[in-house]
């Protein structure tokens, strides 16, 4: 299993467009995703699910992965919410 912290850092909070970036970056790997806020955990590959999550600016969020891609998924997980932290990521 592999694990990834995240602190949301815009000021929206965890919302849609981060989750549809996560989950269609989740969707390409054979492994189970989940997020973990507080104590809830949802599926790492339903953005609906992440966005009714509720997450605010400035929480940190867990991502756990297992599976037979986990870590590669881990890596490409890194590299989309490095983007979105930054900005880099938009809808097209």
């Amino acid at each position: 299993m592999k694990q990834l912290y995240f602190r949301v850092t815009d000021p929206n909070g965890f919302h849609v467009r981060p989750a549809y970036l996560v989950a269609e970056c989740l969707k390409q790997y054979r492994c189970d995703a989940f997020l973990e806020y507080g104590r809830k955990i949802v599926k790492g590959k339903d953005m609906l699910d992440m966005v009714k999550m509720d997450i605010h600016q400035g929480e940190l969020i867990l991502f756990s992965l297992r599976g037979e891609e986990e870590e590669e998924a881990c890596r490409q997980l890194e590299v989309t919410l490095k983007k979105v932290a930054d900005g880099e990521l938009r809808f097209t």
